[in-house]
Order: structure tokens, then C-alpha cells, then sequence
């Protein structure tokens, strides 16, 4: 059985730390209102906080709209079992 998880993350933009990769990159939501900068992060809070993919690596990543059409999918198939 899957189980949807959400995680809220904030768009931080394209090529943020390595220019011309086409890299987008993401930060976890909870740190980013704490203040935390991509700039500042240790190396561990970068490898932990912080994502980058590529353009065609984001399939997983939903706007809020979206990924509310996609919970309620699932518990339309988990209500028809």
C-alpha cells in the first residue's frame, strides 16, 4: 500500500549554487521560516534542508493545488476497496 507524504518545501530558484546546471532547487519549508539561508547552511544543514533537481526530475513535486487533487484521489481509491 502507498502512503502520500507531504512535505512542504519553498522554491528557491534555478542554478543556485552550481551556475548552468539548470538545477532547481528547494528548500524545506520549516527552516526557511526560521531564517536559514542557503548561503549560511553548514555543509550537514545543506545535505539535510536543501534539494536540487533537475527540470525533468520533479514529477514528485506538486504545487499546493495539485497535491490536494492527489491526496483526494487516494482516498477515493482507499474508500472503493
Amino acid at each position: 500500500m502507498l502512503i502520500p507524504v507531504l512535505e512542504p518545501i519553498v522554491f528557491l530558484g534555478i542554478d543556485v549554487l552550481e551556475p548552468k546546471t539548470g538545477e532547481l532547487y528547494f528548500q524545506n519549508a520549516e527552516t526557511h521560516l526560521r531564517g536559514l539561508s542557503i548561503e549560511s547552511a553548514s555543509s550537514d544543514e545543506l545535505q539535510e534542508y536543501f534539494y536540487a533537481q533537475g527540470r525533468d526530475e520533479t514529477k514528485h513535486i506538486f504545487t499546493f493545488e495539485h497535491a490536494l487533487d492527489e491526496l483526494l484521489w487516494c482516498a477515493l481509491r482507499r474508500s472503493r476497496r
